[in-house]
């Protein structure tokens, strides 16, 4: 886990979801209860696949990005 710009700065959290560590319905589960809390506390999810940043980095990139650059609710 990273932190850029304090913990609330941006409130987006970018989760690498990968095939080795989502083996059964224990960490998929745990990752979505994880998703709802962050959402209720107005924070961002961004899930990339493993093979999905292997394959297209630079789109991936550009989405962090534009997410980065969105003003926040409040």
């Amino acid at each position: 886990r990273q932190r850029l710009g304090g913990p609330r700065a941006h409130r987006l959290a970018v989760e690498l979801d990968t095939k080795a560590y989502h083996e059964g319905d224990d960490p998929f589960e745990r990752d979505r209860a994880r998703d709802g809390e962050l959402m209720t506390h107005r924070w961002r999810v961004l899930r990339i696949t493993g093979a999905r940043l292997a394959r297209e980095p630079e789109v991936v990139a550009a989405q962090i990005r534009a997410l980065l650059s969105m003003p926040l609710a409040d």
